[in-house]
């Protein structure tokens, strides 16, 4: 009788827990991963060298645009489908500042 008693408790409990909304809880990582449908990394936070790091991928699995900040400033770095930096922009303690590189990494254009 005890057995079913404590069974009755937490089938109550659990479908209490499922019914009602549950108040907003905090998850504290230092990672977390993205997945896609096809179970695939799209994007990930993560704490780097720092700070933190912001890497969203394409379906390959290839980061295309990181986003960072640490204690210097932030910044965000667009890269091609080939993993090479083309866009990079920072805004730090000194200056922001604007890049654009050619896909071998020429810089085709920066400010200032």
């Amino acid at each position: 009788m005890k057995h079913r008693y404590c069974l009755v408790i937490v089938l109550v409990t659990g479908i209490a827990g499922v019914a009602w909304p549950q108040a907003p809880g905090v998850v504290r990582a230092t990672s977390f991963v993205l997945l896609d449908d096809q179970g695939r990394d799209r994007a990930k936070l993560e704490m780097g060298l720092g700070g933190p790091w912001l890497w969203l991928m394409d379906e390959n699995g290839r980061g295309r645009i990181l986003l960072t900040v640490d204690k210097d400033g932030s910044k965000l770095t667009l890269l091609d489908e080939n993993g090479k930096i083309r866009i990079g922009l920072a805004v730090d303690k000194y200056s922001p500042g604007l890049i654009l590189l050619d896909e071998n990494g020429k810089t085709i254009w920066s400010a200032p």
